[in-house]
């Protein structure tokens, strides 16, 4: 997973700077085996613009007192105004937290997909791993259970899993349990 943010902000009629924050996954190892993954989220980068020609770029950006003025420090370089400073951390800030929140539902979205996996091993281990049929012999089943319980018409048919959603829910739980270091 790599996601990247930009955002310009307007430094004077002719610059601007443009903030660049990128997340990345980097696989976690523990004694030389692969135990997962994490989300990293690099530094931010800041380019100074002027007239479309990029004239600096860092990582680095904070305040500091010139000759009695606060400026804002962008690498080695002086601007002499704070509030460029404000504004670019103000846009790093809401970038952190756009990205954490990218992070969180994705997050969010695989729990709950390992959540339906569960479900769907828990039902089949109450029912009987032996008693799994395959997609076309639920089919068949669905079709007399219809034709006898609701005589052809409309009406309740029990949910039944396949082989194959089971195997497919087994292989989501094995996937994230070694993605998240839990090897079982």
């Amino acid at each position: 997973m790599k996601n990247e943010l930009v955002r310009e902000i307007k430094i004077s009629e002719k610059s601007i700077a443009r903030v660049t924050i990128e997340t990345y996954t980097e696989k976690r190892y523990m004694d030389g085996i692969e135990m997962g993954e994490d989300v990293v989220i690099a530094k931010p980068v800041i380019e100074i613009v002027k007239e479309g020609k990029v004239i600096l770029n860092s990582d680095y950006i904070t305040t500091t007192n010139y000759k009695g003025q606060e400026c804002t420090r962008i690498g080695d370089s002086l601007l002499p105004d704070v509030e460029i400073y404000n504004n670019i951390k103000a846009a790093i800030n809401e970038m952190e937290e756009e990205i954490k929140e990218v992070v969180e539902v994705e997050t969010e979205e695989v729990n709950e997909e390992i959540k339906e996996a569960k479900a769907v091993v828990a039902q089949v281990e109450k029912e009987g791993i032996e008693n799994l049929m395959t997609v076309e012999e639920i089919k068949v089943w669905r079709k007399r259970y219809n034709d006898l319980h609701n005589e052809g018409g409309e009406g309740y048919i029990p949910n039944k899993i396949s082989k194959e959603q089971y195997n497919k829910a087994i292989e989501v739980i094995k996937d994230r349990r070694k993605q998240n270091g839990r090897i079982n």
